[in-house]
């Protein structure tokens, strides 16, 4: 007994890494039936294939993690020959990593795209967008290198420099994608004069940020532990969790459409006709003359590009009160 003490730090994270894995994959298992049974014929072709998509990545990494610790935890208990070198399966896994956290970074940058169409927006989601895809590349270019060094993690500080650029990009991309967002949700905040408005801009800023910082967290993390403490597998444990944590971001980011609409719908509920049409006289044009063009601009909502979202998301469910209102201000929240 007191000679299995030794690999305790490398099996411990290992089962522990494992056991989060698993607790988050039946997350998305969850998250991926509420997504079909609300999104299924709504959402765009490409949204649908991107989210089955990762489910199928997630499943595949999934199979392959259980593969690498029943080797090293059942096949090879007590046997150090195991941690030398570890299956082949131990090698694959950055490259899940990296695919998973590419996709669900290009999803933000098309969202931070749509979102705005002004030149500063445009140019940090094509930023965000080449960043993700070097990341991509990176987790490739770490299970490249590991095989090189045929699966031994005593070797791996031959990979720092690579491995700090992969973790590094993943962490850049996500801060850059987050505070972006938030700085754009904060100009709408601005542009509007309801309080029902910006009470839904306070929540999608929080989600943002919640969802941006879980992700960068674990990949501090990841890289701290990897730097410091490199002869055990406590990296490991990070590992596992990061791809896990960017799939489930996705689809609460999706599914989270859902719970926006909710709000919406309740705090523009009680939005007073009079605050409307304040707000649509207090926009007239100070030239012209003629009662025609006071009721053409009092009866049709304004549709300047630079009106905030949820300002037009106001005006719109105020024309579809009784009874036509869609999901349209859900999808406006997301870009969607």
């Amino acid at each position: 007994m007191s000679s299995m003490s030794q690999f305790e730090p490398y099996l411990g994270p290992l089962y522990i890494g494992s056991m989060f894995n698993y607790f988050l994959y039946g997350c998305l298992v969850i998250q991926l039936y509420d997504y079909w049974s609300v999104y299924f014929s709504t959402d765009r072709r490409f949204i649908q294939a991107m989210v089955y998509m990762i489910f199928v990545v997630e499943t595949v990494q999934t199979v392959i993690m259980s593969h690498t610790v029943y080797t090293i935890m059942v096949v090879g208990y007590g046997n150090p020959q195991y941690l030398i070198q570890t299956p082949w399966s131990s090698g694959i896994t950055p490259i899940f990593n990296g695919i998973t956290a590419a996709t669900v970074q290009l999803f933000f940058a098309w969202r931070i795209w749509v979102f705005k169409s002004t030149l500063l927006a445009r140019t940090v989601a094509v930023v965000v967008a080449i960043m993700a895809v070097i990341q991509g590349a990176g987790g490739i270019a770490v299970s490249i290198e590991y095989f090189r060094i045929n699966l031994q993690p005593e070797r791996l500080q031959g990979l720092k420099n690579t491995i700090t650029f992969w973790l590094s990009t993943s962490l850049a991309c996500d801060i850059i994608s987050a505070s972006s967002m938030v700085s754009l949700l904060l100009q709408s905040k601005k542009e509007t004069p309801f309080q029902t408005s910006q009470t839904l801009i306070n929540a999608l800023i929080a989600n943002t940020v919640e969802t941006g910082a879980i992700t960068a967290v674990v990949a501090v993390v990841e890289l701290i532990l990897f730097l410091q403490y490199p002869a055990s597998f406590s990296y490991v444990c990070m590992e596992y969790l990061l791809g896990r944590l960017f799939s489930n971001v996705l689809l609460a980011t999706l599914n989270g459409r859902q719970r926006m609409r909710t709000i919406s719908n309740r705090e523009f509920s009680t939005v007073n006709s009079a605050d409307v049409v304040e707000f649509r006289l207090h926009n007239l044009p100070t030239t012209g003359s003629g009662l025609h063009q006071r009721d053409e601009c009092t009866t049709h909502p304004m549709h300047e590009q630079d009106v905030a979202f949820a300002t037009q998301s106001e005006i719109e469910h105020e024309q579809d009160i009784k009874g036509e209102n869609s999901n349209h201000e859900a999808k406006q929240t997301y870009g969607l």
